[in-house]
């Protein structure tokens, strides 16, 4: 993750990463974001899918993605997927079951706002599955913008509100830091899929993204 710096809009979130917000934030290197504050997450409890139409409910998983440590007779082996430059290693985050239009993902929690500023930054495909992903939550709804500095592979982005509604979406290219991926309307939530996903299942604005109660902010 880069160095944080002050900005005028408050934050990029980078890769996979969060870049911060609106009123002048913490910049990281990866995917960016627009909040209130870098990392203002933490505290209105009032997430997404708690309520509205949508007949898909999410879980949340005790255990970790399964990209971790796998213990054998012999004891505990190496993560075959450790990365020495990431903070945060892939089976070590907690891991949201979320589900639209039928379809199921099991999503990183990304909580915190270091875990945010480094997102998908130095992921590659290799490292996980077609129904995996990341999920950045906030505090609150607020216009977000994400880049992809570090961030090694193309991957879809989907913007949604508290409720877990879409309001924008993008392919995002590989260790792309110009192209601008703002959000269009005001999210809580941002969920990030391999390249292609969305289209493949028709999932788009409108759409609703079940996202568990308990993937709060935790700052």
């Amino acid at each position: 993750m880069g160095r944080s710096k002050r900005l005028t809009i408050s934050g990029f979130a980078l890769g996979a990463l969060w870049f911060g917000t609106l009123a002048g934030c913490n910049t990281g290197s990866g995917s960016q974001q627009l909040v209130e504050k870098p990392g203002t997450t933490g505290g209105t409890g009032d997430n997404s899918n708690s309520s509205g139409g949508s007949t898909d409910v999410g879980t949340t998983a005790s255990s970790t993605s399964g990209a971790g440590s796998t213990t054998g007779t012999t004891g505990t082996k190496p993560d075959p997927n450790f990365k020495p430059n990431r903070s945060f290693q892939l089976g070590d985050l907690q891991v949201a079951m979320c589900t639209v239009k039928g379809h199921k993902f099991r999503l990183w929690v990304m909580d915190t706002n270091d875990k945010r500023m480094e997102g998908m930054m130095q992921v590659e495909n290799k490292d996980f599955s077609d129904d995996q992903g990341m999920v950045f939550v906030f505090a609150s709804e607020a216009p977000q913008k994400f880049w992809m500095h570090n961030t090694l592979i193309d991957l879809d982005i989907a913007y949604c509100g508290r409720d877990g509604t879409i309001n924008t979406t993008y392919t995002m290219k590989a260790l792309d830091e110009t192209t601008d991926y703002s959000s269009k309307k005001p999210s809580q939530f941002v969920i990030e899929l391999r390249a292609g996903t969305l289209k493949k299942f028709s999932i788009g604005p409108g759409d609703r993204f079940a996202i568990p109660a308990e993937v709060v902010a935790k700052d």
